[in-house]
């Protein structure tokens, strides 16, 4: 049986990645989390930069249109911020890669 914790935010206590853009995550900072579990327990973590482009993403009548058995997985984000945002995306990664 499938079960789904739905979207919460909490403060880190200890380092993650973002699901979508694989920023760190630091302890202290808010993101939005969620929980399915099926054969395996996914966490899906989701921080403060991607949740407009996300929110976005899935509106989309492109880009939100997608398999519900598999959902919207990170290099789908990837693509669409490339197609949408290609000036946020290059900003992320000229940031990531200056930490």
């Amino acid at each position: 049986m499938d079960t789904i914790s739905p979207q919460h935010e909490v403060t880190a206590r200890k380092p993650h990645s973002c699901s979508w853009c694989d920023k760190e995550i630091l302890p202290g900072e808010k993101y939005v989390t969620s929980t399915l579990k099926t054969d395996y327990i996914y966490e899906w973590r989701e921080c403060d930069r991607c949740k407009p482009y996300v929110d976005e993403m899935f509106d989309d009548d492109v880009w939100g249109d997608y398999d519900p058995d598999y959902g919207i997985d990170a290099q789908t984000f990837y693509e669409f911020m490339l197609d949408k945002h290609h000036d946020v995306l290059d900003k992320w990664q000229s940031v990531d890669t200056a930490n």
